[in-house]
């Protein structure tokens, strides 16, 4: 089958896009929705790299139609991810050989201290015949990774407890998030510097909804959490990306608060079963469980 190459434009995003939600047909994806709007959205400005994807990211097209595409994260970190539009291309060996070949050239970061370029590949579950192309390419499988935890709704809302004097104000009135994200998080320069226009071109992201951007404010007023719940009509479920607590109210249930008033919400707008969260405990003792998971090979080259 014959396919064209193109490197990313911002132009193309909307095909990507779509991409990404016809995984969710098959597949819990690594490469979801939140991911995709919070890369695309914050990464250029926060990291300063604002060409990355237009580097980096390739597509093949088969006419007019987008096929297939390998994204980064938009940072340079070498992490890559296919992506196709519908589980039949997973097979084309012609095809992934031009992702793989693409990624390694021009995904895979480069380590100064060894004079490597090092790629961490990650292949969906449902995609043997690319796990199969990577052990034969050399690469190493180095476990799973990227399990993808969700908590299926109850039938009725959430209560919601927060300490005393603390409320919860949405998008529609919320300062910046660079203040609580970067005290959550635990980062100063230079990305308290490029933050704040990294999370003000987040808003314009095409999936972003004001009243999902959620901020607990404390009694003086000044933000105490944050959580951004990202849904789209296709998806089954809605997506946390991220979740923070500065890191002086933490263990006062200001994090399960947020979660709880972001699930009210998301039903509120449409049928999701349930939300996707993170990999850590505390989302397990909140009633998190694994439905995906993606594997995780590592590919490396000396080139100085």
């Amino acid at each position: 089958m014959s396919y064209t190459f193109r490197y990313y434009r911002e132009s193309d995003d909307a095909q990507v896009r779509e991409l990404v939600l016809a995984s969710y047909q098959w597949s819990v994806p690594a490469w979801s929705i939140s991911r995709h709007e919070f890369c695309h959205g914050l990464h250029p400005a926060y990291v300063g790299a604002p060409g990355s994807w237009r580097h980096t990211n390739g597509l093949w097209f088969e006419g007019d139609h987008l096929a297939a595409a390998v994204v980064s994260e938009g940072n340079y970190d070498g992490g890559a991810f296919p992506l196709f539009d519908r589980v039949s291309r997973m097979n084309d060996r012609e095809l992934l050989d031009r992702m793989l070949f693409h990624a390694e050239t021009h995904i895979a970061r480069f380590e100064s201290t060894t004079g490597e370029r090092i790629l961490d590949l990650h292949v969906p579950v449902q995609c043997p015949v690319l796990r199969e192309y990577a052990r034969e390419r050399v690469y190493e499988f180095k476990g799973i990774h990227d399990r993808q935890n969700i908590l299926t709704f109850p039938e009725g809302p959430f209560e919601i407890e927060l300490p005393a004097g603390f409320r919860i104000i949405d998008g529609t009135t919320a300062p910046c998030l660079l203040l609580v994200h970067a005290f959550s998080f635990q980062y100063g320069l230079p990305h308290t510097e490029t933050g704040e226009a990294a999370f003000n071109h987040l808003r314009q992201m095409p999936d972003y909804r004001p009243e999902l951007e959620l901020v607990a404010l404390d009694p003086e007023g000044k933000p105490a959490g944050m959580a951004i719940i990202w849904y789209h009509e296709a998806m089954p479920y809605c997506e946390l990306e991220p979740l923070g607590v500065v890191w002086w109210h933490r263990r006062k249930g200001v994090a399960k608060a947020l979660l709880w008033e972001a699930a009210n919400r998301v039903r509120k707008i449409g049928p999701a079963r349930g939300m996707l969260g993170g990999d850590q405990p505390f989302y397990e003792t909140l009633g998190f469980v694994p439905e995906g998971q993606d594997e995780f090979w590592k590919w490396r080259r000396k080139v100085r």
